[in-house]
């Protein structure tokens, strides 16, 4: 069994707990699926800003 990377593992935790404050709010997403969100890379975007 491989293991995911760290980074993807610690995105997907962030996705469930989005998803999870948007029930708690009863905020109504629709069609949300892989293909659909965006996960960027925090530094990178750091780097184009400067």
């Amino acid at each position: 069994m491989e293991y995911a990377d760290v980074g993807i593992t610690n995105a997907i935790l962030h996705i469930n707990w989005l998803v999870s404050c948007l029930h708690n709010e009863n905020i109504i997403h629709c069609d949300l699926h892989s293909g659909n969100i965006l996960v960027a890379d925090l530094d990178y975007q750091k780097e184009l800003r400067m």
